[in-house]
């Protein structure tokens, strides 16, 4: 197998520099207390059925259709930002989980 050069970013968590606007401050004065951080929630990986997972022209349509019909990561991630900036508990108030 060929070794293939890849630039930083499609080599650290898969690359999804694509835009994005991200800003690293080491500034300890702004970070949260330690009590206020909650792990990561664990999410476990489902194995595919390769049969049933065919990828077809009218699956892929189908998808797509799913995709721009339920489109609302947006709003949800809006929603929580704005109810974790206005509740006492931030992030880990019952209203932002």
């Amino acid at each position: 197998k060929k070794s293939v050069l890849r630039n930083l970013p499609a080599e650290c968590s898969g690359g999804d520099l694509d835009g994005d606007k991200f800003y690293v401050c080491w500034d300890k004065e702004i970070m949260p207390p330690k009590h206020l951080e909650h792990p990561a929630c664990p999410y476990h990986r489902i194995a595919a059925d390769e049969e049933k997972n065919k990828c077809t022209q009218v699956a892929l349509a189908n998808f797509v259709a799913r995709c721009f019909a339920s489109d609302a990561l947006g709003r949800i991630a809006t929603a929580h930002l704005a109810i974790s900036d206005i509740q006492p508990n931030g992030a880990r108030d019952s209203l932002a989980i």
